[in-house]
């Protein structure tokens, strides 16, 4: 009788511990699957790297209007949330070193464009889809619209703004 009841313990431990490696295996196959770098499918210049440490950068290049900025993302079931700590001013962000040197002052002020930043995303079929964008302290830069990014394929190179430019 003592031994049946052992036995039964013993059996139900053991489920516990398989079912909590499955939850385990499965939460971290998840995440991981996110990390990386993701380009933005209709503007290949801008990209949004996603690090394993929670931290990401966002780039956003077209014609003469750019963003560059760095943070923390929290990720909710199928949710990523952002929230912007720095940008293109932080030498720890902005290591290429965009537009440090701009004289005309003209991308400091103007050229910045913060309504393409993701705020909340949803991770679908291996993309990332914005839902809400812009800037969180200007309301007017903030839409409900969706953009696309897919994950950079290996030995695949990010288009720079001006990189396309024939010079003579």
């Amino acid at each position: 009788m003592l031994l049946d009841r052992l036995h039964l313990r013993m059996s139900n431990f053991r489920r516990f511990l398989l079912v909590l490696t499955l939850l385990i295996n499965l939460t971290a196959f998840g995440q991981n699957e996110i990390m990386g770098e993701f380009i933005r499918t209709d503007y290949p210049a801008g990209y949004l790297i996603l690090n394993a440490d929670k931290s990401f950068k966002f780039r956003f290049g077209f014609d003469s209007q750019w963003d560059l900025a760095c943070g923390q993302f929290e990720v909710r079931g199928d949710t990523l949330i952002f929230s912007y700590t720095s940008d293109m001013f932080d030498i720890n962000c902005n290591t290429e070193g965009i537009n440090m040197t701009d004289t005309s002052d003209y991308f400091l002020t103007q050229g910045v464009d913060k309504r393409w930043r993701p705020i909340i995303a949803r991770v679908v079929k291996h993309k990332i889809v914005t839902i809400k964008t812009g800037d969180v302290n200007d309301g007017e830069t903030v839409s409900l619209s969706k953009h696309y990014y897919r994950r950079k394929k290996k030995g695949e190179r990010t288009r720079i703004p001006g990189t396309y430019i024939q010079r003579y």
